[in-house]
């Protein structure tokens, strides 16, 4: 079987040791990265072969690309020497395409960037269409843009080695206006306030907006005046308590796919319960 080295992608120094599953998390993301850089790779797998290659002082996942038994069927009939060279030469034609697609990736990138930066102007329909009408090539690439941002990815080829920059960018996107919710309080944290069993009481004007899970984080707020200090108490009391309150947020999404991330705190509702609940605490807390 023929085969000749296509390119490879560092995972590790050579000099470390990486645990077994260290190891096996490096592959899966070098892979993940040359199937961005390559989709048509995933067409390709029966005719690719892995090694590990320790060079340079860096741990490196070869990528071989071996004849195929198609290849083998098509060159039956020839001479070994003729089939030798008419095999090495399709090999090499297949790696010159691949080699032209993984250029193609950088441009990708700059046009997803631009996707990116549009996302906060945009409704929430106009978001979701932009996602949804991505192909599978601009996916890959819009997930690996945010599964490493800001970092430099390469692939070095036989020749030459390409690179992207990857953009550093915010990863969430906040929905346009508030929602006003129902939930109880199940825990405080230094940063947040963890909600359950949410409700949704109105959706607002905007239409398709992200579905809210049952329960999710909600964010502190830090520099407030003094009406929002006297709300975020309110917080507490409803969590000590144990009861429902009524809430206005607003949903912070990750730029990734649009799922809710985070809810940011605009306010509390008052109602008798929560003012019940707060009589009560200041009785046992008075002298």
């Amino acid at each position: 079987m023929e085969r000749i080295n296509a390119f490879s992608i560092a995972i590790g120094s050579a000099n470390h040791g990486l645990t077994e599953r260290t190891l096996e998390a490096r592959k899966n993301e070098a892979r993940r990265t040359a199937l961005a850089f390559m989709p048509s790779l995933r067409l390709l797998l029966p005719s690719v072969e892995e090694r590990l290659v320790a060079d340079g002082g860096n741990l490196w996942l070869s990528f071989d690309l071996v004849s195929s038994q198609q290849m083998n069927l098509a060159l039956e009939g020839a001479s070994a020497e003729g089939t030798l060279v008419e095999t090495i030469r399709l090999l090499r034609e297949e790696l010159v395409r691949l080699r032209e697609e993984a250029g193609e990736f950088v441009i990708r990138v700059g046009r997803l960037t631009a996707l990116a930066n549009s996302l906060p102007q945009l409704d929430s329909d106009n978001r979701r269409a932009a996602l949804e009408t991505l192909s599978d090539t601009d996916r890959a690439t819009w997930e690996m843009m945010h599964r490493r941002p800001g970092r430099l990815v390469s692939i070095p080829f036989t020749n030459d080695t390409l690179s992207s920059q990857l953009p550093l960018f915010n990863r969430y996107v906040p929905e346009s206006g508030t929602r006003s919710i129902s939930a109880k309080i199940s825990a405080i944290h230094a940063n947040g306030y963890e909600l359950n069993s949410i409700r949704e009481i109105a959706a607002g004007a905007e239409g398709n907006r992200a579905m809210l899970p049952t329960s999710i984080t909600m964010d502190r707020p830090r520099q407030v005046d003094e009406s929002v200090r006297q709300a975020r108490f309110l917080l507490h009391v409803a969590e000590e308590a144990g009861i429902r309150v009524s809430l206005r947020t607003r949903v912070v999404l990750q730029q990734f796919d649009l799922a809710p991330a985070y809810l940011e705190f605009h306010g509390i509702e008052a109602s008798t319960e929560l003012e019940k609940a707060l009589a009560l605490l200041t009785r046992q807390r008075g002298p």
